[in-house]
């Protein structure tokens, strides 16, 4: 059964389409990347690049050698990661439409996990 997710950007003009194989679930990442990314650590939401669609003013960061970050040109909000070498777009569970009981179900990186994160 496929489960068809949504979202938005905070100004709306970036929308987020995907098709997943299971229900939503999140990953937490504690990277250093992350946390300069997004401020704090990331709850994201693996997705399958083939079966996603972001449509909007979307602006790309290469954040290093393997990965990208886009992020909306009108708002700022952070949209998305992604590793070159992978299948899966990740997308900030924040931003997904219906998100309260998505269940964590891993956690990356915790040796960089600073102290306020929760």
């Amino acid at each position: 059964m496929s489960h068809k997710i949504t979202g938005k950007c905070m100004c709306g003009k970036t929308q987020i389409n995907s098709t997943l194989e299971k229900p939503p679930s999140i990953i937490n990442c504690y990277c250093e990347d992350c946390y300069h990314h997004l401020g704090n650590y990331a709850p994201w939401v693996a997705c399958p690049k083939e079966k996603t669609t972001i449509t909007g003013p979307l602006q790309t960061y290469k954040s290093s050698e393997k990965s990208q970050r886009q992020f909306c040109g009108n708002c700022g909000a952070i949209i998305s990661m992604s590793l070159h070498e992978t299948e899966r777009i990740m997308i900030p569970a924040g931003l997904l439409d219906n998100n309260k009981d998505y269940p964590v179900i891993m956690s990356i990186f915790e040796k960089s996990k600073k102290n306020w994160s929760h």
